[in-house]
């Protein structure tokens, strides 16, 4: 009895709640001490199955395997519950191979065949079978396909049916039937199909949250905790895959440098309190940081290369590659503000030992002692560690990012403004980042808020710096109504078929598949996100399923990138089981000194390059820039987002905007510097102004888009628009700048310049024109009388469309004019 109850609960315990479950069991059967099982024949099994497969066998990791053999001879339908990277796919697959050993060498027990589904990964017709709404004919789903073959198969092999994927009320309902001592699947065909004896059906859920007492209470229960398995296997194991260039005293070496430094940096990323602009398991920033260094082998796996070495240099090579790779995994998902922190708590690590106040202040208790020597190649510090990139040559040296920045070109005068990427620190690093992890078949996650350029540093590398004739970009963009179908669809339409059920890019190239936005589909009812279970999927198994037929497809020789900005505003939250595949990057917002580099560069291709301005318009590159960052920031703080407010939100995006509506100029349209401050002051008010719904705030910002002007650009507001002063009053009100006005469809304006509008009922008259000739050639004429509000409205939506990329959001009542005006 005392067996039964320990089997029946124990794999379901937490570890901090076994002492107090073993000692409840201890009051209940006082003095009896259980004999162990005898387990000899199935651990020898799984040790060897464990050796080939270059798994550790820690004692957790064996109890587990063990668990899920006992509830498998118990209960037909059980639940192997945990987050990532607590061994619960390599737990089964290791029993399993086990199960076959087994069954060659002792005749006993019996091979297992298995069959994985992501249940939200398809739609419930897909899943169980639907009617086809047309000609009512019914169509099979994946589940019952598997189930049916299942069912009817005559050989006495074990069969798992795993459901890979979220358990939720939605879809495992319908298995209420089949898993309790009915054990028959009733489909809505009105067809019933009985569980074979030798079938299990196995769920490998993250969490139970959603899943309904209904379905728990049928089910067997066993829990995989990752922080009873550590980052410590993984990496005995990951030193066992290095090439046979590596010798014993390398990897040692290496082991060194973990030991040392990983417990301290994630308990860093644990408890100080830094923000993850997205959420990264500990035991997954160990991995990244072994997958980064593994990116940077490539010399190190020439052993003709390692023998020519002096043994010093290729130290100091590990030890360099090392420290670079922790800083970029277990410090490359953190905001800027934590990386400052990250940076002092690692050259003190290097240092010496960490002091108490350091270990106070960042609520660490873990003790590093002092290094046994100093680094081969000591990191300057004259700036932060994310300044400098290892370099790969002698003994090694750190070369700051920036240095390749000196041989950039200039920026060619035929771009259009969206088309200019201004070399900076982060486009070097982000580029080389992306680069080595790609080329090492690497996933990567960028991750920042609008307007860092994610998708702009991808892209460009994607096709510029990847060698096309190797590799296939594809880039798909999420949005909140993307479907695992279309996601499916698209992705294999881009593929070719290698043979039967199997897919792939043509022979001898590798596909790319970016996807932009991944957190942007919708959650499902349960918090389930279809088209990110549909990539997980294939990340986990590298196969899909055939909609159609419900055939098994699958893929070879692709591989995923993803961006995406933190959760919230539209965002939601992604499942740490499609992150742990990742190596997450974080790309934080500029800083003021790399904005200022960024625009200033662009205004001084504007008037040098593009256009032939005086130089004395150069003068005006500095202050413009100061100017629009004194603005930006200030609305940040000032103009919060509200309920009432909620379009409140502002980004680099709109900062570039105004210097693209600055750009619009030419020497013919701004014939002087003071045409440039005004035209900066139209371009200011139309981003930021147009979209503001409160006096209060109207009156806020205008006020402080003229101290601005006087602060930065040292001009009078009152000089500067002294033609705008209506009644000579003596001062500039809000209602007097509505006639500062810029458009390119004024009369006289053949070349269509971006102009300052001198007279606004002339511009009424040309206007008035323009409609009448637009009504004797359209079928749908505009009978439209336009007043001041109409003709101001016009030249702000004209504007937008003249720039490229200028995409607008009309917003107002019914029969404000939204669609005659933009017509």
């Amino acid at each position: 009895m005392l067996r039964s109850i320990i089997d029946v609960n124990l794999p379901k315990f937490l570890a901090q709640d076994l002492p107090l479950f073993k000692g409840i069991t201890t009051d209940l059967f006082p003095g009896i001490e259980l004999p162990p099982p005898d387990y000899k024949i199935f651990e020898e099994a799984i040790e060897e199955v464990c050796k080939e497969m270059n798994l550790q066998l820690p004692a957790f990791f064996l109890d587990k395997i063990l668990q899920i053999y006992e509830m498998m001879i118990v209960r037909h339908g059980f639940m192997i519950v945990g987050d990532p990277f607590g061994g619960k796919t390599s737990a089964y697959r290791v029993l399993a191979k086990a199960l076959k050993i087994i069954n060659e060498r002792h005749g006993f027990e019996n091979q297992v065949e298995i069959t994985v589904i992501n249940p939200k990964s398809i739609t419930m017709g897909q899943l169980y079978g639907q009617f086809d709404p047309v000609s009512h004919e019914w169509s099979d789903g994946i589940l019952a396909v598997s189930y049916r073959q299942f069912a009817v198969s005559t050989n006495p092999n074990r069969k798992w049916l795993m459901f890979d994927g979220p358990v939720d009320a939605v879809w495992i309902e319908n298995m209420n039937t089949v898993l309790d001592d009915n054990k028959k699947l009733c489909l809505m065909s009105g067809e019933i199909i009985q569980l074979a004896s030798t079938t299990n059906l196995i769920f490998e859920p993250e969490d139970l949250e959603v899943a309904s007492p209904a379905t728990v209470s049928r089910c067997g229960m066993i829990y995989m905790e990752p922080h009873m398995l550590g980052w410590q296997p993984m990496a005995t194991s990951w030193l066992n895959t290095l090439p046979e260039s590596f010798s014993d005293e390398m990897k040692s070496f290496l082991n060194a440098l973990m030991e040392r430094y990983l417990p301290a940096l994630l308990e860093f990323n644990r408890k100080s309190g830094v923000r993850h602009l997205s959420p990264v398991t500990q035991t997954n920033m160990a991995i990244s940081c072994m997958r980064l260094m593994q990116c940077q082998f490539a010399e190190l796996s020439d052993p003709k290369t390692v023998a020519n070495m002096h043994e010093r240099d290729v130290f100091s090579w590990l030890e360099g590659i090392f420290l670079f790779s922790s800083t970029w995994s277990l410090g490359g998902g953190i905001n800027a503000e934590g990386r400052e922190k990250f940076d002092l708590l690692i050259r003190e690590m290097i240092d010496g030992p960490l002091s108490e106040v350091t270990k106070n202040k960042l609520n660490m208790i873990t003790k590093v002692e002092s290094p046994t020597r100093s680094l081969y190649v000591p990191i300057p510090k004259t700036e932060s560690i994310y300044a400098w990139n290892f370099i790969r040559e002698g003994i090694g040296r750190w070369e700051r990012w920036t240095e390749e920045l000196r041989n950039s070109p200039a920026i060619p005068a035929g771009l259009d403004f969206n088309q200019i990427v201004v070399p900076t620190q982060d486009t070097v690093r982000y580029t080389y980042l992306m680069n080595i992890l790609t080329q090492n078949k690497m996933p990567s996650l960028f991750v920042g808020p609008t307007g860092t350029g994610k998708s702009v540093y991808i892209n460009n590398f994607l096709v510029k710096d990847l060698d096309q004739e190797k590799y296939r970009p594809l880039v798909i963009n999420f949005s909140a109504q993307t479907t695992s179908k279309q996601t499916q669809d698209i992705i294999m339409s881009k593929l070719d078929k290698r043979r039967k059920g199997v897919f792939g890019p043509p022979m001898g190239k590798k596909t790319i598949i970016y996807i932009d936005d991944v957190n942007m589909p919708m959650r499902g009812t349960y918090g389930a996100q279809p088209p990110i279970e549909l990539v997980r999927q294939a990340l986990d198994h590298w196969n899909w399923y055939d909609l159609k037929d419900c055939t098994k497809i699958d893929l070879v020789d692709i591989q995923f990138m993803g961006a995406m900005g933190p959760a919230g505003g539209g965002r939601n939250p992604v499942t740490a089981r499609f992150l742990r595949h990742f190596n997450t990057i974080t790309i934080n917002e500029f800083d003021d000194a790399s904005m200022s580099t960024i625009f200033s560069r662009m205004l001084d291709w504007h008037f040098n390059i593009k256009n032939q301005f005086e130089s004395s318009y150069s003068d005006l590159i500095k202050p413009i820039i100061s100017g629009t960052l004194d603005i930006f920031h200030s609305t940040i703080k000032n103009l919060l987002p509200t309920p009432k407010k909620s379009h409140y939100l502002f980004n680099l995006r709109d900062f570039a905007r105004v210097i693209q509506g600055v750009c619009l100029s030419n020497p013919m349209s701004s014939p002087t510097t003071d045409s440039i401050k005004q035209l900066w002051v139209h371009e200011v008010l139309r981003v930021y102004y147009d979209r503001l719904v409160d006096e209060m705030d109207q009156t806020w910002l205008y006020e402080k888009v003229e101290k601005v002007t006087e602060e930065h650009l040292k001009t009078s507001f009152l000089n500067l628009f002294k033609d705008y002063d209506q009644g000579n009053k003596g001062s500039i009100t809000q209602n007097d700048l509505r006639s500062l006005m810029f458009c390119d469809f004024g009369s006289n304006n053949d070349n269509r310049h971006y102009l300052q509008v001198p007279d606004i009922e002339e511009l009424r008259e040309n206007v008035t024109e323009q409609l009448n000739e637009f009504n004797l050639i359209d079928k749908k004429p505009m009978n439209l009388v336009l007043f001041r509000f109409a003709i101001e409205h016009i030249s702000r939506i004209s504007r937008l469309l003249k720039q490229p990329r200028g995409h607008a959001l009309l917003v107002g009542v019914g029969g404000s004019g939204r669609q005659s005006l933009t017509r």
